[in-house]
């Protein structure tokens, strides 16, 4: 899950304006608010998560049943707070500021709430959090092909840890297998700082992950060309047949000539072409 919005949880609150509250922490514009209608919210919301526990490491709002008197009118006004990587900020029942609770189980019985109606993505049409494309074994397959023409079985560890793309190809850049030296070598630095003009000394993963990732997925830049080593490079492999291919699996890459950063740089063009929300 993708923080987009960083939560102000310094806001301050007061009693019986907890959606106030909670639109102040992320920053809602005050045009179109629900103000104390925290269930007319919840029940506005595009992306509900219905009786699940927020994710451990993002901020998002979430939501009670709670029914009340407010201004001489009754009805289940509900309640909103802010679950914040497990802790639960909310206006104060006195006084003006905030409060922490360490559960949801804690502020039912603090504040006399009713059942727990869930979390969101979203509050009044701003989106707080969001999906991302998790790394899954089709990828680890299908850059295992285009760099080695085979499945060396490599980065299985980055499967089902629930990491997303961008971050699995992140810890591949920095892996063993790919910085080792008969993979990586000085002829690949020459070739790219000839190419490219780039500084021979500068990091190279962190100049092709800010080309590739970043300059290119914006589109400010064409994808930088790269070419094979001073020598011959050593035919790669006989690729394998490509294994069936899932929806959120891009069709495998066959072998190329050339180096292992060359290949993965046409590897990285192809599937940006389709992960450009990174």
């Amino acid at each position: 899950m993708k923080q987009l919005i960083e939560p102000n949880l310094g806001a301050v609150g007061q009693p019986l304006n907890c959606e106030r509250y909670t639109e102040d922490v992320f920053g809602v514009p005050t045009s179109g608010r629900h103000e104390a209608d925290a269930f007319g919210a919840w029940e506005d919301a595009k992306y509900k998560h219905p009786d699940e526990t927020p994710p451990a490491d993002v901020s998002v709002p979430i939501y009670f049943n709670w029914s009340g008197n407010v201004d001489g009118i009754y009805k289940n006004w509900g309640h909103a707070c802010v679950w914040d990587k497990g802790t639960i900020y909310t206006d104060p029942l006195h006084g003006e500021g905030h409060v922490t609770y360490p559960s949801i189980g804690a502020i039912q019985k603090a504040y006399g709430l009713g059942s727990y109606l869930g979390w969101t993505e979203d509050i009044e049409n701003l989106r707080v959090v969001e999906e991302e494309d998790m790394f899954n074994d089709g990828d680890r397959f299908n850059i295992n092909i285009s760099l080695f023409g085979e499945d060396k079985g490599f980065w299985k560890d980055k499967v089902n840890q629930n990491l997303s793309y961008k971050d699995a190809v992140e810890q591949i850049l920095d892996s063993p297998e790919f910085l080792g030296e008969q993979y990586l070598n000085e002829g690949d630095v020459v070739n790219i700082a000839g190419k490219t003009g780039w500084p021979k000394e500068e990091n190279i993963k962190g100049w092709l992950w800010k080309r590739m990732w970043y300059d290119y997925a914006a589109n400010k830049v064409q994808p930088p060309q790269v070419i094979d080593d001073p020598l011959p490079p050593s035919p790669a492999p006989s690729a394998p047949s490509p294994q069936p291919s899932t929806p959120d699996t891009p069709t495998p890459l066959p072998a190329g000539q050339g180096t292992l950063l060359s290949r993965f740089v046409a590897f990285l063009k192809q599937t940006l072409i389709g992960k450009k929300n990174v």
